[in-house]
Parts: C-alpha cells; sequence; structure tokens
C-alpha cells in the first residue's frame, strides 16, 4: 500500500513451473492469482499487472517444456510489463525474495533492486558486480523505499 501511495505501479512477475511439471494448470494459477488480486483489493492495494511463466525446460507437460525468453533471471516478462504498461525502468524498482529476481532486475536495466530475506539482517550485497540491498521483510523495504523517494 505504501509503495501504490509513492504512485508506483504493482507488477507480479512470478516463475511458475509447477505449470510445466503438471503440479497445478494454468488455469488454476489464474483463478489462485484472481483471488489474490481481489483480497488485497479489498485491502485497497491493486495489482496492476500479474505476468507469469509457465515454462521448464525437464517439465513434463510437453507444451510449456521449452526454453523461453520469460523465465527469470531472463528480463522478459519485465520487459513485458514495461511494454504494456508504459514503465520507464530506470525509474522503477525491483523487489524479489531470490537472486535470480535481482538478476532479472538487472537484466532489465532496473538499477534499484532489493532482495526480502527474512533469515538475513539488513545488508549489502555485491551480486553481478552490482551493489543491492537485502530487507528482512517487504514492510522494512517500503519504507526504505519511501524515504530514498525521488518523484
Amino acid at each position: 500500500k505504501l509503495l501504490q501511495n509513492l504512485k508506483y505501479k504493482i507488477i507480479i512477475v512470478t516463475n511458475q513451473s509447477g505449470i510445466a511439471r503438471s503440479f497445478y494448470t494454468e488455469k488454476q494459477f489464474i483463478k489462485l492469482s484472481s483471488y489474490m488480486s481481489k483480497i488485497l483489493s479489498n485491502a485497497g492495494i491493486f495489482i496492476d499487472g500479474i505476468y507469469f511463466c509457465p515454462h521448464f525446460n525437464d517439465g513434463d507437460n510437453e507444451k510449456y517444456s521449452i526454453e523461453c525468453t520469460c523465465r527469470k533471471p531472463k528480463a522478459g516478462m519485465l520487459m513485458q510489463a514495461s511494454e504494456d504498461l508504459c514503465i520507464d525502468m530506470r525509474k522503477s524498482v525491483l523487489i524479489g525474495d531470490k537472486l535470480t529476481d535481482i538478476e532479472a532486475g538487472i537484466n532489465a536495466g532496473i538499477s534499484k533492486c532489493y532482495l526480502i530475506d527474512s533469515k538475513m539482517n539488513n545488508s549489502i550485497i555485491n551480486y553481478m558486480e552490482k551493489r543491492f540491498l537485502v530487507f528482512k521483510s517487504l514492510n522494512s523495504c517500503a519504507k526504505f523505499i519511501e524515504n530514498d523517494y525521488k518523484p
């Protein structure tokens, strides 16, 4: 909500290899995403877009068992969101919970990438010759962004 109040678009970008591995269907994932969006909107938080990659090279669902350009750490989903929603990646932030999220952000040209890792204290990590911050929670990260915010 804090980031939304700062006029950031809220985009979810997620790898969903479970679709390629037949753990669940694309339709089930879309239904879950719709439910999540509804719960968040009831709390006044609006998701501007959800992008997902159903692919996984070693999947057992032939339709999705392919090499793609969207699976993070590749930047395909981020670039699609940028195009669809007129997002300037240079003015964007990426918050992720895996190093592949950070790598995707860097690959997409996002200079402010933050990692959420509840097991770590707030710290700075060097990765791919880039420095990025690690936070214990989404809330602490959002508060940092608010303090660092420059429209």
